[in-house]
């Protein structure tokens, strides 16, 4: 009995889509640090004491939160 779903895309091809990285400073109140976001990716975000840590970071967690949204079979923006 054949699979009438569609075929799923896999971890690399949603990794290689250019998404929107936006870092900001941010401050709660003990102090400035900086948070890179993915704008397309809901709750994809990583905070750093430098702009260049949290850049450097949030490509691994856009990675994570592209397996774990496709484990579970969650939508992932395009």
């Amino acid at each position: 009995m054949g699979s009438t779903s569609k075929p799923r895309k896999e971890r690399d091809y949603y990794s290689s889509l250019p998404y929107n990285i936006i870092v900001e400073q941010w401050d709660d109140g003990e102090g400035p640090y900086w948070v890179a976001r993915v704008v397309e990716l809901p709750h994809c975000l990583i905070h750093g004491e430098t702009p260049e840590e949290a850049i450097r970071e949030i490509e691994e967690v856009k990675r994570e939160w592209i397996k774990s949204n496709l484990e579970r079979g969650l939508e992932i923006p395009e």
